[in-house]
């Protein structure tokens, strides 16, 4: 798993703070001009979130769908990407934070023993972040490192947060 995001998600799936690792700023930059059309974003999983929590993208788009989208062919070919895996953090009914992993034409993703393990794991993570997430906010120490504040922003491009959580569904599970 060569390259991943840890991102927070608000009302209405809108998902923001992300924290990077192994991926330039500039990348993170550009991916708000793609973010609606990433086949993995909350918003569009949301009916496959009931069974699951971990979601590959041949899990929700066919092979020549995907290579034929300006998602791909704009944003994660260019950057050298072609796989990629959301790890969807649940608590409740209610949808917390994800990580997203990417890689290249090697598909680490493949073993489902892996994805099985991610799963098992993905449920404690989330009812930790959600009792993190409870707390008073001045109380808690911020997730996402200072170095990094052109990441304090919704990823929904054109719109400002109030539009952004407005016209997101929420998640029901």
């Amino acid at each position: 798993m060569e390259r991943s995001v840890f991102w927070l998600c608000g009302k209405g799936g809108v998902i923001h703070d992300p924290v990077v690792h192994n991926i330039k700023p500039v990348v993170l930059e550009s991916y708000v001009d793609y973010v609606e059309d990433d086949f993995l974003l909350p918003a569009r999983v949301q009916a496959n979130l009931d069974t699951a929590r971990v979601l590959r993208l041949n899990d929700v788009v066919t092979e020549s769908e995907y290579e034929r989208s300006a998602f791909y062919q704009e944003f994660m070919e260019p950057k050298g990407n072609y796989h990629e895996m959301g790890v969807y953090l649940v608590s409740g009914n209610q949808l917390v934070g994800g990580i997203s992993f990417t890689a290249g034409r090697r598909n680490p993703f493949e073993n489902e023993m892996i994805l099985e393990s991610v799963e098992v794991i993905s449920y404690y993570v989330s009812m930790k972040l959600q009792t993190f997430l409870q707390r008073d906010p001045l109380e808690r120490l911020e997730l996402t490192p200072e170095y990094c504040t052109h990441c304090r922003r919704p990823l929904i491009r054109n719109r400002t947060r109030a539009q952004s959580t407005s016209s997101l569904p929420s998640l029901s599970l």
